[in-house]
């Protein structure tokens, strides 16, 4: 409707520079860059020394990624009008996006804020600190933030908070969450900063500042030691259900594959043991170390024990090779679960890492390697799996078993919270894309500025018609400990490893669920 608006004035009068400029802005917003080029030139043409033209179609170019062409625009309008807020503006920002921090703080510095009403000199105050602070100029970050504080006191320190929160440094967090707390409990904009705090605290942060919370909700250290044991048997407790669907498809491997499941349910037996010999005391949140050292010990000990455990069964498997032809169904089906043997193995490593940077191993693989699993076996227990995959032949270089991982944990997931409903179904697609969807770069800017560049990611998009997540829950779903499963059915972890795993590859993880859970991952190709 809009458009049709502006076509409208265009035939009235065909060479308004207003109209063709708002209308090039409203293209580009749309994402019909060219059609936007088009009517920024045609203004050119009439008007060429007309800095709101240039200025609107320098960010054209500087948001489609045409970097060069949009300094030549910014750079034309500031010769004809060197003072131009918005130009310096909009300058800085480009600039920002493209990583030149320094040359984007330059020209910031270069608007005349005294000349400006209040709000807007508050607003440039708040850019100002950003920009110092990617510049590694904290001091300098914090008078800036401190000015707009002085002319707009809590909403200031909460516009500061995110400010800070799209710059991935220890210094920019430390400062953002220092703002946050200093909003008053009686001001309007407190429970946002509360959400955001809750949303963007590290582990430790998370533990010190919501202590009391947990406690109401008597999440204590035992349940992060449950947690544990928890993500441990859900892992085994796949390789058993496989098992138990290869000897329903293949009655002749069932001596086999019960000595397998006998082994398999020892070592339950075992972790229980161990479990009951571990002595677990109540610590307060300000003793977030021992809390971590405690829970970093009970995970070496357990994944190491179950890992060698594995191993054996492993090795049962590969025995159990030798006898069978590489086309037979059950030749297929034991190497789907000498798979998830090897996924157990690497999920219970990555625990270990809960609290440490995980290791990314990239290697080369096709796309469609990630999906075999599930496109080798469509059913498993009471869900029906469909793959659509875009890319198969696609080349990707990153970290295969660990991507696996993340879609075992997924449908891990769904088996766990719908395990009564009989018509599940679940749905793995596959692409590539140049650009983030709108409603991720939103959900996203606190971790990063420069969401808007174009880059080629593998978009993964996992759904089912199960219960799906709550609205109230979606918020913090991704949270160390936040499950929505029955009281000992879930850990909250598997997600949490997922998106910090995720921030390690410089990927995204979104869910979007209506009807049923959806998770959305974005993960980058990467050159070698």
């Amino acid at each position: 409707k809009a458009f049709e608006q502006f076509e409208t004035s265009l035939q009235i009068k065909p060479d308004d520079t207003v109209t063709l400029t708002s209308y090039g802005t409203a293209l580009a917003n749309d994402n019909q860059a060219e059609k936007a080029f088009e009517q920024f030139e045609k203004s050119l043409e009439i008007k060429p020394d007309d800095t709101v033209t240039l200025t609107s179609y320098g960010t054209a170019l500087a948001n489609d990624n045409q970097a060069e062409k949009a300094f030549e625009q910014f750079e034309k309008s500031l010769q004809i009008k060197p003072d131009n807020t918005v130009t310096l503006f909009s300058l800085a920002i480009a600039l920002e996006i493209e990583g030149d921090y320094e040359k984007a703080l330059f020209y910031m510095e270069k608007i005349e804020r005294d000349k400006l009403p209040k709000n807007q000199a508050g607003f440039f105050c708040l850019n100002l600190g950003r920009l110092c602070y990617w510049n590694q100029q904290e001091e300098k970050g914090d008078e800036y933030f401190d000015l707009a504080i002085k002319m707009k006191a809590n909403i200031s320190r909460l516009n500061a908070a995110k400010e800070l929160f799209r710059i991935n440094n220890q210094a920019a967090r430390e400062a953002s969450v220092k703002l946050l707390k200093n909003i008053r409990k009686t001001a309007f904009c407190y429970a946002q900063a509360s959400l955001m705090l809750s949303l963007n605290l590290d582990l430790e942060g998370y533990f010190k500042e919501f202590n009391q919370i947990m406690e109401k909700e008597q999440h204590d250290i035992e349940l992060l030691n449950n947690a544990l044991y928890h993500k441990i048997l859900n892992e085994i407790s796949l390789l058993k259900m496989i098992a138990f669907g290869i000897i329903a498809d293949e009655p002749s491997s069932e001596k086999f594959l019960r000595g397998i499941i006998d082994n398999i349910e020892a070592v339950v037996e075992e972790i229980q043991q161990k479990r009951k010999k571990v002595q677990i005391e109540q610590f307060p949140a300000n003793q977030y170390q021992t809390i971590i050292e405690t829970i970093s010990k009970t995970a070496h000990d357990i994944s190491d024990f179950v890992n060698n455990e594995m191993a054996t069964i492993e090795s049962e498997i590969r025995f159990e090779f030798y006898d069978l032809s590489q086309d037979s169904p059950l030749y297929q089906q034991l190497n789907q679960l000498l798979e998830q043997v090897e996924l157990t193995q690497n999920a219970l490593n990555d625990l270990k890492a809960i609290n440490q940077g995980m290791e990314i191993k990239p290697i080369h693989f096709r796309v469609k390697e990630l999906f075999e699993k599930f496109t080798n076996t469509p059913k498993l227990h009471n869900a029906h799996i469909q793959v659509q995959i875009q890319n198969g032949d696609s080349e990707f270089y990153g970290d295969e078993p660990k991507i696996r991982s993340f879609l075992s944990e997924l449908v891990e997931n769904t088996l766990k919270h719908n395990a009564e409903k009989t018509d599940l179904e679940i749905n793995i697609a596959s692409k590539d894309v140049i650009e983030l969807p709108q409603h991720l770069v939103k959900s996203s800017k606190t971790r990063t500025g420069n969401m808007l560049a174009r880059k080629k990611y593998l978009a993964i998009i996992y759904s089912d018609n199960g219960k799906g997540i709550p609205m109230d829950k979606k918020a913090w779903i991704l949270q160390p400990l936040a499950t929505t499963a029955e009281e000992g059915k879930g850990s909250g972890l598997g997600l949490f490893i997922i998106k910090k795993t995720l921030i390690e590859m410089r990927g995204y993880m979104i869910e979007t669920g209506k009807n049923g859970a959806k998770f959305e991952l974005y993960i980058p190709y990467e050159e070698k």
